[in-house]
């Protein structure tokens, strides 16, 4: 996390990054949270979410296929807090973009991660009690399943990953 100095108080600044391939969810996060989107032409996205009076969140939506396209992902990445892998579910193209992007980024950053399943608006594909709240796959990644079509599930998969980060630096 950065901290800027101004005259009259210290503004901390975060970031989250939200990747997926370009035809997946990952709009929907800042969409659905950040006031305003702004669209860049290199396949990332931006908003800003003011937490508190002191601590601006930033969201990046950056479509990738697996790390090979021109980010400068160590400037990105630098005050990231941590990081949320989105793909289709149900597509098995979306799935393997994913697995790719997760090995990419897991393999350069040591940041808390969520894979998050866009099932969008299909029925879980497994028993609630199995993913509820989390499939674990360390003390800092977790796998959940959210439909990309519903602010409140999009919003829970932003919190969840707040709450890993808050967890990890303790």
């Amino acid at each position: 996390m950065l901290k800027l100095e101004t005259k009259n108080a210290t503004q901390k600044i975060g970031e989250i990054l939200i990747i997926g391939s370009p035809d997946s969810s990952q709009s929907s996060f800042l969409y659905y949270t950040c006031p305003k989107v702004m669209k860049s032409d290199q396949d990332i996205m931006f908003g800003q979410l003011k937490i508190e009076h002191n601590f601006n969140l930033f969201l990046y939506g950056i479509s990738s296929n697996g790390g090979q396209n021109n980010i400068a992902w160590d400037l990105i990445a630098r005050k990231m807090l941590g990081y949320i892998i989105v793909f289709y579910w149900f597509d098995e193209k979306s799935f393997e973009t994913a697995k790719k992007n997760i090995d990419f980024l897991s393999s350069r950053f040591d940041a808390p991660l969520i894979i998050a399943a866009d099932i969008m608006d299909k029925p879980l594909p497994v028993k609630k009690n199995i993913v509820n709240p989390f499939i674990s796959l360390s003390n800092k990644d977790k796998f959940t399943f959210f439909n990309s079509s519903s602010p409140e599930s999009v919003k829970s998969v932003l919190c969840s990953l707040i709450d890993v980060v808050s967890e990890y630096a303790i």
